[in-house]
């Protein structure tokens, strides 16, 4: 899977509802507070189906070096990378761009 590399993907800010005692309005996540979300982990993406089912997950490691690797759909997270690049923090965005 090719990807130019003018484009770029970002995962718009994450949603987390914050459910003390008393209901409240959603919370927003973003900016500085979205980078422990990447920084150093293992995402498995699914965009339609169960992260667990290998047949419809990506798994992508966002490294602290501030590259990024990414997989196919079916491939483990023990396999070489798809793809290669960059990811960042803009804004209230995780983005990447891959090559």
């Amino acid at each position: 899977m090719r990807v130019s590399s003018t484009s770029v993907a970002a995962i718009t800010a994450a949603w987390v509802l914050v459910s003390p005692a008393m209901s409240q309005a959603p919370a927003r996540i973003g900016g500085a507070a979205l980078k422990p979300l990447a920084l150093g982990k293992t995402w498995a993406i699914s965009i339609s189906g169960d992260p667990k089912n290998p047949a419809v997950t990506q798994v992508w490691d966002f490294r602290a070096s501030g590259s990024v690797c990414a997989r196919a759909v079916g491939q483990r997270g023990t396999e070489k990378c798809a793809d290669e690049g960059g990811w960042s923090i803009r804004g209230d965005a995780i983005c990447w761009e891959l090559t």
